[in-house]
């Protein structure tokens, strides 16, 4: 006969160990959320104007709008924000990684600029000490100075949208 404890340590280890990689991931996404969100919050404050507005879509299936006001307002981020219930915003701009950001002329319907706020992040858990390119910082200063943006598109490091069905 096998003692109980025999069978429920290796399990236990087996928990613990999940536990430990999900607190991990837990604090690596986070340091990630407050990174972008602190850049934001920058770009916001230098560039919001009449002329260039911030509004933030989430599109996630799953999201909430209880979600989304505790979300903004645990990071103090300063702007409107939707709820995209029906992924039309997410398709229109052609939203596929989340976060992705989108620079549109509602005067000339297109798009500017889409991709990632900045390179500080070179693949899904892998951060850069700093970021080297600023890409969406570049693009608000070209519009801000009356100049067309020299980059339109980068590749946005983030979770894939997942589709509603």
């Amino acid at each position: 006969k096998q003692n109980i404890g025999d069978i429920l340590n290796p399990l236990n280890e087996k928990i613990k160990e999940f536990e430990r990689k999900v607190e991990e991931t837990y604090d690596r996404e986070s340091k990630q959320r407050f990174s972008l969100e602190k850049e934001i919050k920058n770009l916001f404050e230098r560039y919001s104007s009449d002329t260039v507005q911030f509004s933030a879509y989430f599109p996630n299936p799953s999201s909430t709008q209880s979600a989304i006001d505790s979300f903004m307002t645990l990071y103090g981020l300063p702007f409107s924000y939707h709820l995209d219930e029906m992924q039309s915003e997410a398709l229109k701009y052609g939203i596929r990684v989340l976060p992705e950001v989108v620079v549109y002329d509602h005067l000339h319907d297109k798009i500017i600029y889409r991709g990632r706020i900045d390179n500080l992040f070179a693949g899904l858990g892998k951060r850069r000490t700093r970021a080297t390119e600023r890409e969406l910082n570049e693009c608000l200063l070209a519009i801000q100075s009356g100049k067309k943006p020299e980059i339109r598109f980068t590749n946005a490091i983030g979770c894939f949208l997942e589709k509603r069905h």
